[in-house]
């Protein structure tokens, strides 16, 4: 699933809550070379040129860089704030306990710094926590190394400033609304279904029909 949209179709519905007033939702079932090429596909359709900024928000899962690396090298990459921030979730559960006033208090304040682009300082706080068990140690070398891995693209400070989405909210909408289509009560799908019904439903969200329709085959004139 991906969606493309631009900043300016961007409205605020409520204080901090943007709603998008047109995007082109691409969705399939499929291996990721498969749907980088219909998403380069969308790209052309809805206009995107050589030399536009480009943003490519996710969560920095390995399949999803190999297709922005495939339709979009030069776009500037940006961790799901979201995302990141279970993880510094999960660092101060295995620390101080879920929902206790310590575990709160200090992921509040690593998040803060995230949201500042103080990431050395985020990474400095983990590493000196005490630890008494080898599976939280296990869970603190698990985050410190996503977060080095994807540091570059957590400059969240940055990006605010900029007015770009720190989050991949579009993506989550959108699987709502293809999930509301395919996953109601009772329905069960073949894959080919499958394939069929989602092409239905992002045709209909993106307000494109024509592009189920039939392509008329060209004519050739025989000479007499």
């Amino acid at each position: 699933m991906g969606v493309i949209y631009e900043l300016r179709d961007r409205l605020e519905s409520s204080s901090g809550r943007q709603e998008l007033l047109k995007r082109e939702i691409v969705a399939r079932y499929c291996h990721w070379e498969e749907f980088a090429s219909l998403f380069w596909s969308a790209l052309q359709r809805v206009g995107v040129a050589a030399g536009d900024r480009l943003v490519a928000v996710a969560d920095g899962a390995e399949a999803m860089e190999q297709i922005f690396a495939f339709v979009a090298p030069a776009a500037t990459r940006v961790r799901d704030f979201y995302h990141v921030s279970e993880k510094i979730h999960a660092v101060g559960e295995v620390r101080f306990g879920t929902g206790t006033a310590e575990y709160r208090q200090w992921t509040s304040a690593q998040l803060h710094k995230l949201k500042d682009s103080e990431m050395q300082s985020v990474l400095r706080s983990i590493a000196h926590l005490k630890l008494s068990t080898q599976e939280a140690a296990e869970t603190r070398r698990q985050v410190v190394q996503y977060l080095e891995k994807n540091r570059y693209a957590m400059d969240y400070a940055r990006y605010e400033k900029a007015g770009w989405p720190l989050g991949s909210g579009a993506v989550e909408g959108s699987c709502r609304l293809i999930g509301a289509r395919t996953s109601g009560s009772g329905r069960r799908w073949g894959e080919s279904g499958c394939h069929a019904i989602v092409a239905l439903r992002v045709a209909v969200l993106n307000d494109r029909l024509e592009l189920l329709l039939p392509k008329n085959k060209p004519l050739l004139k025989v000479a007499a």
